[in-house]
């Protein structure tokens, strides 16, 4: 009789392993299913269904009770990226515009939580013709997160290695090179690994 308990227990396990996961998850929303959608067509090269789905899911981001602000920005720069490749230059440019003015309201409410959306985007995202745009405004997120954390917090170090990055992708190597050493200044020289 032992062994038909310990199967029982071992079974209950294993649907308390998947169920348990999927109850604290939430239901996926309609907007996650069109971004991943979106990002499949891209993937196949297919620009244009690929954009009609990031703007559908963009609405569906923006429709939110409280929107997911990293997915939402991830969506204007997929969508960014989209248009830039279809030589939609114009709409590209708007899309990044928006994405500064979403990066400068949030980051004036001194909410940490963003910073880590922003600083994830920032430094693997390649912004095209709205790099500068971009740049310019990461500066400003680094002066907030020096204002919320503190000169000398690793995140503002970190921050300025993401700086220095996207000035790189600028051409501005002095400027980039200069944002580095700071970087070091404040970590001890100790660059992260």
């Amino acid at each position: 009789m032992e062994p038909l308990y310990l199967i029982s227990f071992v079974i209950l396990l294993l649907i308390a392993a998947v169920l348990v996961p999927k109850a604290l998850k939430g239901k996926s929303s309609e907007a996650d299913s069109l971004f991943t959608t979106a990002l499949l067509k891209k993937q196949s090269g297919s620009l244009s269904e690929a954009e009609y789905y990031l703007q559908r899911a963009l609405t569906e981001f923006e429709s939110e009770k409280t929107p997911d602000f990293g997915k939402m920005c991830t969506c204007i720069v997929e969508l960014a990226e989209c248009h830039a490749k279809s030589e939609k230059y114009a709409e590209s440019r708007q899309l990044y515009a928006r994405l500064v003015e979403l990066w400068t309201a949030a980051v004036s409410k001194d909410n940490p939580e963003v910073f880590l959306d922003i600083d994830c985007l920032a430094s693997t995202a390649n912004f095209g013709a709205g790099t500068s745009d971009i740049t310019e405004c990461y500066a400003k997120i680094v002066e907030a997160k020096k204002r919320v954390f503190g000169n000398n917090h690793p995140d503002v170090g970190n921050s300025l290695r993401i700086y220095s990055l996207l000035l790189r992708r600028l051409g501005r190597a002095a400027d980039a090179d200069q944002a580095e050493l700071e970087a070091d200044a404040l970590q001890g020289g100790n660059k992260p690994t």
